[in-house]
Order: structure tokens, then sequence, then C-alpha cells
């Protein structure tokens, strides 16, 4: 499967949204790049003291390419799947783990491979296996430190 490759954001303020989102980020080991799963999903907004999301039902990944100012969405999840990690494995390769909704309201762990190089994934969902939790918070959502309004 290809990446997207479309159009996210500009690279030029990168300092504002790291104010909200850098806990969150996934950083390649040279620290070039980095996999954002959580902005699009959660909008976080600062309203005084506090970090509040403002949510939405749909998801995305992008690739922000910091070395060479290029910022896109990799891939794009509605309702049936949700991403909830993004981990490099070398500096061209990660992976994304998460869960896709099947058609008899099951949930199946989902994972992505991806490799900026090719620009593709290869993506495994396991139909056997049945994700018996699927409220998954990582430790880096957790680090966004998002409270009530």
């Amino acid at each position: 499967m290809k990446f997207e490759n479309l159009p996210f954001r500009d690279t030029s303020d990168l300092t504002e949204f790291y104010k909200l989102y850098k806990p969150a980020l996934s950083f390649s080991n040279d620290n070039t790049r980095f996999l954002d799963i959580y902005s699009y999903w959660l909008n976080l907004e600062k309203k005084g003291n506090k970090v509040v999301a403002n949510t939405d039902v749909d998801q995305l990944v992008s690739l922000c390419d910091v070395k060479n100012n290029k910022w896109i969405r990799i891939f794009f999840c509605g309702l049936s799947t949700r991403i909830d990690e993004a981990i490099w494995i070398t500096d061209t390769k990660f992976i994304l783990a998460g869960t896709e909704l099947s058609e008899n309201n099951v949930f199946h762990p989902k994972v992505l491979i991806g490799n900026t190089i090719k620009q593709t994934f290869l993506v495994y969902v396991d139909k056997e296996c049945e994700a018996t939790k699927v409220r998954y918070t990582s430790a880096k959502l957790k680090k966004l430190n998002i409270q009530d309004e």
C-alpha cells in the first residue's frame, strides 16, 4: 500500500506545534523526521493553564521531514481503524500499531510497517485474534496532559 503523500502542514512554525504535541511525537533515531498520530484526531488547544482536546472521529498519520521542511499526510483512518502507537525501527522504517473494526463489530490487531524510501506500507491484520482492550492509551498520549474543560 502506498503512502497517501498529501500536503499536511507548513513546517515554518514547528515551535508552536511542539508546544502542544512534542511529547507525543515519534522521532526517527537521527531526529530528522517525526510521525504524528494525534494532532488531527485530538486538535489540542491551550485554554489558560489547561490543554483541552477537541476530538474528531477520524484520525490520520502524518510524516514530517524536518530536515527538508516537508510535512505530508501518509495514512488516513476513518472510524474503523485506530492507530495507537508509532515507533521507528530504523531511520527510514517505522511501525504503526492499532486496531481495525471488522464487519462483525470485532476489533482485530492491525500493524503497518512503513518505509520512507519506498513510501509504502506493509499491512497486517490478524483476523484470528480479537482485541479485548480497544481503549489503549499510550505513554506518549498520557504525556500530553489533556484535561477536561
